[in-house]
């Protein structure tokens, strides 16, 4: 299937200039905020540390042998203050729309600081005039892709975590009693003698695993070279897009929303990417809103994940039907979460299975960057790593990532978010908090209830192909703190919060062919749908081909195409 086209108004491609950092007059965030307005911001064990499970320090010779063997990072040491007070953002903002000099003053209550990004033309997009700052390690090897393994134990088990600790080797699937990972050619024979020792079998499914990466380049590139126009939209959902398409993308949205779009820029990363939120709501539609908060890319490989999250800011502002749920939902929506990673990923074969940003660690190429998803402050370090060759190095210290900082902050200032989402692959599973516990949640039913309707309507929209599994991210993957969906759970109170890992179960991984996108992102974005249906109120139902979803609420009939 194909996203349908409509037609679109021609306008030359817009791509948004570097923007200074948005809150110029604001300090660096603290690395431990405080939410005092918030009314229950945490379970009392919770913010106690009570019924906190330690994490298993196993007493094995063999995984002390391990340990000492690999650990090649340097652990930071970090003095945690407290602030005294919170400093809140302004309790008002201005959007000056495009090619109009009318001005509108949104609610108090609406604090974040988002402003009309103006742009400049530039040349159609792939040949730019002006380009903008980009890394200046393309050539640089990163991670020598060859061998992904089969192995006959879960990924929470304790070898394969040293292994992975110890930068040995990455984890693609943590849930199911088989871990699926990805071996460098010059770690084979340790990690083969540390199995062996173990007595974990293991079987090879890709033996050459840049092969199927370079396959994917290649399809790539042939889809580029026979695209249409470059004066209309740069985006369509038959490809993945790198960083430049999507700052093209949200260019031509500001344009072609009008009114309906605002830019802010979070965060100016190490590299000199900007993190992009886009709001998209109806500022003439009257009465109390949904707040939506939909995060994508946090981590760099994951490519489908900001195609989702594109499609969903493109329905909403060219189909008619979903412009509808403006009237009574108020859209935040960050396409790349971790743009100096995703865009490093598109640089050679050899980066595609990039997952972190690209922080400084101070040790080789191969040892950089930060888990941006185990960088947020709460229960900061439950199982994530201290090592920063690891593919879950928690960083520094809590929020000492630009990204997370910079997100943070504006997520703090919209306040009263009703629904988040950070969409992940892969896996095709729901979760919910709490990801640094096995200890399920206060409103864990209704948090199941929600996420029922999700992978319904992906199941009917993809005529029973599509399952999804639904589950607390802890006893699902294992304990991992520091991650997105927690953070706004119990820090700022989000009733709705969760990780959705997008397809496949496993048979391409990360490597999701491109004739999957259109089907995906049609699928995700009904089940999306009814999660906003069932979070408003409404009663949201599908019909069996996947056409309309219609949702109902105060005796009134919306119609919501596809």
């Amino acid at each position: 299937m194909r996203p349908q086209q409509q037609q679109q108004q021609k306008v030359p491609t817009q791509h948004l200039p570097l923007a200074p950092p948005p809150f110029p007059n604001l300090p660096s965030p603290p690395p431990h905020p405080t939410f005092p307005h918030l009314a229950n911001p945490l379970p009392s064990s919770a913010r106690s540390g009570r019924g906190q499970k330690k994490p298993f320090l196993p007493a094995l010779s063999l995984i002390v042998s391990i340990q000492a063997a690999v650990y090649a990072g340097t652990q930071h040491n970090a003095t945690h203050t407290r602030p005294q007070g919170r400093r809140h953002l302004s309790h008002a903002f201005t959007s000056s729309r495009l090619h109009h000099t009318t001005q509108h003053t949104f609610r108090s209550q609406d604090v974040a600081p988002f402003i009309r990004v103006h742009k400049q033309l530039s040349t159609p997009h792939n040949t730019h005039s002006t380009p903008r700052r980009r890394n200046s390690h393309t050539r640089s090897p990163t991670h020598h892709l060859s061998l992904l393994w089969v192995v006959k134990a879960p990924a929470h088990h304790v070898v394969v975590r040293s292994l992975e600790e110890g930068g040995l080797l990455d984890v693609w699937g943590n849930a199911g009693p088989h871990a699926k990972v990805l071996v460098e050619e010059d770690a084979r024979e340790r990690v083969t003698r540390a199995l062996k020792e173990a007595q974990l079998e293991h079987s090879v499914e890709v033996e050459d695993l840049l092969s199927l990466v370079d396959q994917e380049r290649q399809h790539m590139r042939h889809k580029r070279s026979i695209r249409s126009s470059p004066t209309v939209q740069p985006m369509d959902w038959t490809t993945y897009h790198d960083l430049d398409d999507i700052e093209g993308f949200i260019g031509w949205l500001n344009v072609t929303g009008a009114s309906f779009v605002q830019v802010a820029t979070a965060a100016t990363t190490q590299e000199g990417n900007a993190v992009r939120v886009v709001r998209i709501t109806d500022p003439n539609a009257v009465g109390p809103k949904k707040k939506i908060w939909i995060e994508g890319g946090i981590h760099a490989r994951e490519w489908i994940s900001p195609a989702v999250t594109t499609y969903l800011m493109h329905q909403l502002i060219t189909n008619p039907a979903w412009r509808e749920m403006l009237q009574v939902t108020d859209w935040y929506m960050v396409p790349v979460a971790n743009p100096d990673g995703y865009q490093y990923s598109f640089t050679s074969p050899r980066a595609r299975m990039w997952r972190k940003n690209r922080r400084d660690n101070g040790s080789n190429d191969r040892c950089k960057g930060v888990d941006l998803n185990r960088n947020w402050d709460l229960k900061w370090g439950v199982g994530a790593s201290a090592n920063p060759c690891s593919e879950t190095y928690k960083g520094p210290q809590a929020f000492s990532e630009p990204e997370t900082r910079g997100l943070q902050l504006l997520m703090s200032g919209v306040r009263d978010i009703d629904l988040f989402i950070t969409f992940h692959s892969f896996g095709q599973t729901i979760l919910y908090p709490w990801g640094w516990t096995r200890e399920p949640p206060a409103n864990a039913r209704q948090l199941k209830r929600m996420a029922r309707q999700f992978a319904a309507a992906v199941k009917d929209a993809s005529q029973g192909r599509s399952d999804y599994e639904i589950g607390g991210s802890g006893p699902l993957y294992g304990l991992a703190s520091g991650a997105t969906d927690d953070w706004a759970y119990g820090m700022l109170g989000v009733p709705f919060s969760y990780t959705i890992e997008l397809p496949d179960q496993g048979t391409h991984g990360f490597l999701l062919p491109e004739s999957r996108i259109s089907s995906t992102v049609m699928e995700t974005a009904a089940g999306v749908h009814c999660m906003i249906g069932f979070s408003s109120g409404f009663r949201v139902s599908q019909g069996g081909s996947g056409d309309k979803i219609s949702v109902r609420g105060g005796g009134q009939a919306h119609h919501m195409g596809k």
